[in-house]
Order: structure tokens, then C-alpha cells, then sequence
């Protein structure tokens, strides 16, 4: 059986409009008070966990929608998954960005479906976004396991499956810079990362890292070789980020 799979609601809510139970649909407009020039409005997308009795199709629909929230490393999308595979499923292994209208969806057999995406774009590990040399649809399987009478995905691909219109909303554009050989000028490395509350890490990680493939030959790092992030994140408080490093290169761990 093949068909189109349904695109569900995703609900997406500004923090400025968390406290209000409904949108006037009439009346006056009204002035609000100016936005300061240095904020900026970030969305958080609401999504819902698996419901008892649901069947496979609805398992699988609900995981796509929840994978769309990188929050607590994808905890919602993570109840869809059997307990071993949800510590298992590598949610930031990157992500393919298909057409959500050309997406179908194929029931294999009594415990698998198999879904054909259309690429639009990819995004690698680095958060390297690269257009698809072929727009032949990519078939991803999907494997399920009753846990406790319900459904569970127990096989999954890599990294997560988003639509076009989703990854604008979930992803934004930080700009990564190494220097020119004669380290005078900055050159920009662009990258697209989700998460407000890890995107910072991912930043740090890709800098030591190293540039994206394609510019390394014309950049230089300003890391030695070795360096590391230890521990592995970046925690923020107010505007600052700590940022603590370890490796050859330091005698001991150095706090930036």
C-alpha cells in the first residue's frame, strides 16, 4: 500500500504570546510597545508525544513531527523510539530537508514502512548545508516493536528527516570564521544549526574541527591540532558562554 503521508499540525508558539489563552479576532488596533533593536523573537515548536493505541503509521508520523523539536536532545521524538534504540538514534548525524508535498509514505510489511523523500538539500554532521546532486526520491526505513502492547520504531535512519518550510523554522544560520593564511583577513564558514540551548556547543565543536572541506585548503585554523572541548558543552549564563579547553596544546585545562 502506498499513499501520501498526511502532513500533521506543528504548533508554533513565541514566548512573548506563552501567557495568552486566545488571539482577538476583531476590535481596534492598537500600538504595541517597540522592540528593542538588539532582541530578537525565538519560536518554540510544540510538539506531542506517541498516544496509547496508536498504529504504526501514527508512530511514524508523530516521531517526523516531534523530530522537529531539538530540545533536551530531542526528548519528545525519543518517546516514539523502543527504550534500547532511543539511546541508540543519533538525531544530530544531520538531517535530509525533502518536499514535504512529494513525500510518500509505503507500508512494507507487517512491521516495517518504508518512506521515499524528495531532496531539497542536506545537512552533514558539521552543519555543512549542501544541495543534492540528484533529485531522485531517497527511501528510509523504518522498523517497529510493540513495547508493553504499543508501538515503537526500533530502527530508524541517522539523523532526522525535516521539510523544507519545518528547517527554516528549527534551524538558523551561524557564521563560522578561520583565518587566511597570512592570518589577516577572516574568512566565513556558514553552518545551520538547531537548538537555542545547544547551539553554542555545536559552534565551539565545529570550530576545532576544523573548516568545511571544500574552504580548508584556502583557511587556517586558529586551534592547535588536539584541542577539545572538555567537558562537551558550552553552558551560557546572561550573554556569556564558557568555554573550556583540554588537550597537547594546554598543560592544563584553559577556561576562555
Amino acid at each position: 500500500m502506498r499513499r501520501r503521508l498526511a502532513a500533521a499540525s506543528v504548533a508554533l508558539m513565541a514566548l512573548l504570546l506563552a501567557g495568552c489563552a486566545a488571539i482577538p479576532s476583531s476590535g481596534p488596533v492598537q500600538q504595541g510597545d517597540p522592540v528593542p533593536a538588539d532582541s530578537s523573537v525565538d519560536l518554540d515548536i510544540v510538539v506531542e508525544g506517541p498516544t496509547a493505541g496508536a498504529t504504526q503509521e501514527q508512530i511514524l508520523e508523530g516521531f517526523l513531527n516531534a523530530a522537529q523539536s531539538p530540545r533536551n536532545n530531542y526528548q519528545v521524538a525519543r518517546e516514539y523510539l523502543t527504550p534500547t534504540f532511543a539511546d541508540e538514534w543519533q538525531a544530530d548525524a544531520g538531517a535530509t530537508i525533502d518536499v514535504l508535498d512529494d513525500r510518500e509514505v509505503e507500508v512494507v510489511d507487517d512491521t516495517a514502512i518504508r518512506v521515499d523523500a524528495t531532496p531539497a538539500a542536506s545537512l552533514r554532521d558539521n552543519g555543512q548545508y549542501e544541495e543534492p546532486e540528484s533529485r531522485t526520491p531517497i527511501p528510509l526505513d523504518y522498523r517497529f516493536e510493540q513495547v508493553d502492547g504499543e508501538w515503537r520504531i526500533s530502527l530508524a535512519p541517522t539523523g532526522i528527516l525535516i521539510d523544507q518550510v519545518s528547517f527554516a523554522q528549527v534551524f538558523r544560520e551561524y557564521t563560522l570564521y578561520f583565518f587566511d593564511p597570512t592570518h589577516r583577513y577572516l574568512v566565513p564558514d556558514v553552518r545551520w544549526y538547531a537548538g537555542r540551548d545547544s547551539a553554542q556547543t555545536s559552534i565551539v565543536q565545529a570550530l576545532l574541527a576544523g573548516p568545511a572541506e571544500w574552504l580548508a585548503p584556502g583557511v587556517v585554523s586558529a586551534f592547535p591540532e588536539g584541542v577539545r572541548l572538555d567537558p562537551a558543552s558550552v553552558p551560557v549564563a546572561g550573554r556569556e558562554a564558557s568555554v573550556n579547553l583540554s588537550g597537547a596544546a594546554f598543560d592544563d585545562l584553559v577556561t576562555v
